[in-house]
């Protein structure tokens, strides 16, 4: 699938009972008919995907190298920061599956997470503190259950006067390539001058716009060299050296706060994968690059890689009628006529309860974005039904 931006329709649910409805005009996500399809006996089934429980091949090192490096893995080990490991070998914890490389303002951190059963990947370019200034998106944390339409409210989708959407896209594949996201949903918002500014208002961030005077002298092995400072006067017990090693930390990474002006405007884009012919939406399966068309390149790209895919089971799915009705039962919403379905589609879900299970899985989901009269104005709008289960599937639940 190339990438592209999924569209939003919108249909009112105008029947008096919810047991009478009968059809739904909203946008569907076009679904291979091997992955879901009705029978004659008008059964709708799909398939629940069975997940690898090892995420040692979830990433192929030597692209991220090549990609965000400029050298092979091999190459790479010049880049690797010393004091990371021997901390980790002095506390007892494994290196393995663990990469963090440091090339002067550049910072690539690569993570095996058992728990999402991919790997995390972290790639910030921190000249004049830029990766850290940018990295203020997802503060309410919308990404945690998805993409909606408070995502636009805080970043509008729109063309920068220095470059479209589209070009931004064209910029940032070699990234979401090297990360595992070819084929991918892909939804892109402008950061401009007066997003950004308003997002750090609201949100009460100690930083802004990169810092001219910010020449990072806080690398990442200074900081593990003085971790391990820290963590010896902490088993001396010195409470005044613990104090001068953590004041000492928290001023080299000070940034000073300087309004965001339009030289500084940058693109967020949004990846999500695809499995089984459907989108991926939720926990752990999201890929964020802020491209920043001044600078020509991307200074923040962070997310996980895309789950492998084991074994499939096909299971009987809910209709999408029964999962507007279950949304309104959850949602205590009575009247059908104020019930607006903004979209509706079928995803798979990435619930932790699922991925920490002994054989870790995901299920298609009824993704049902809505708005009525009386949701709060700051409301996402919406909610996940398990077409298996037909239970409301809530993505964090145990996180």
């Amino acid at each position: 699938m190339p990438f592209a931006e999924t569209t939003v329709n919108e249909t009112v649910i105008s029947d008096t009972k919810i047991n009478d409805i009968q059809t739904c005009e909203a946008k569907e996500t076009e679904i291979d008919e091997t992955q879901m399809r009705e029978t004659k006996k008008d059964t709708l089934t799909g398939e629940i995907v069975y997940l690898k429980a090892q995420v040692s091949d979830a990433f192929i090192l030597n692209e991220l190298t090549n990609c965000f490096l400029g050298c092979d893995e091999t190459m790479a080990q010049d880049y690797l920061v010393k004091p990371y490991y021997d901390y980790l070998e002095e506390q007892g914890y494994m290196s393995s599956g663990q990469y963090l490389y440091e090339n002067e303002f550049e910072i690539l951190n690569i993570l095996q997470n058992g728990q999402s059963k991919s790997s995390y990947i972290i790639y910030t370019d921190n000249r004049n503190a830029a990766g850290m200034c940018y990295d203020i998106y997802d503060i309410p944390g919308f990404l945690y259950n998805g993409i909606g339409s408070s995502m636009e409210k805080q970043f509008p989708k729109e063309d920068l006067k220095s470059c479209t959407r589209e070009e931004a896209i064209k910029q940032c594949e070699k990234y979401a390539v090297a990360c595992g996201y070819k084929d991918a949903d892909v939804q892109v918002y402008a950061m401009t001058k007066e997003a950004l500014n308003r997002v750090c208002k609201i949100n009460n961030t100690t930083t802004a716009a990169p810092d001219p005077n910010f020449y990072h002298p806080f690398s990442e092995a200074e900081k593990w060299r003085l971790n391990k400072e820290r963590q010896e006067a902490l088993e001396k017990e010195d409470t005044d050296l613990v104090q001068s090693i953590e004041q000492k930390m928290t001023e080299l990474n000070e940034i000073s706060y300087i309004q965001w002006e339009e030289k500084d405007e940058a693109y967020l884009l949004i990846y999500r994968p695809y499995v089984n012919n459907l989108l991926v939406d939720g926990w752990g399966q999201t890929l964020v690059i802020v491209y920043v068309p001044q600078l020509e390149k991307a200074v923040l790209v962070k997310g996980y890689s895309p789950v492998q895919v084991s074994k499939k089971q096909e299971k009987k799915l809910i209709s999408k009628e029964v999962a507007i009705s279950t949304a309104m039962l959850d949602k205590g919403i009575e009247d059908v006529s104020k019930f607006k379905i903004k979209s509706i589609e079928l995803v798979y879900s990435t619930r932790a309860v699922q991925f920490e299970a002994d054989e870790p899985s995901m299920n298609p989901c009824w993704k049902i974005n809505y708005s009525y009269p009386e949701m709060a104005e700051d409301d996402e709008g919406s909610i996940w039904i398990d077409a298996v289960t037909g239970f409301v599937s809530k993505y964090i639940e145990n996180l």
